[in-house]
């Protein structure tokens, strides 16, 4: 059984906050969100970080 990840990728969260991809990466350029790089430098937001822009 697949496991649910508690991470986002930077699609996923625009998606789910019905966001441009590329004003997550300018929230998190400025702080407002945190993204955590994995190998290869991709970015992963904590599933907690959704709140922070759904408005």
């Amino acid at each position: 059984m697949p496991q649910i990840s508690r991470e986002l990728t930077i699609g996923q969260m625009a998606a789910r906050a019905g966001l441009a991809v590329s004003a997550i990466r300018h929230y998190a350029a400025e702080g407002l969100v945190v993204a955590h790089r994995h190998r290869g430098g991709h970015r992963r937001f904590a599933r907690a970080q959704l709140r922070r822009v759904s408005f």
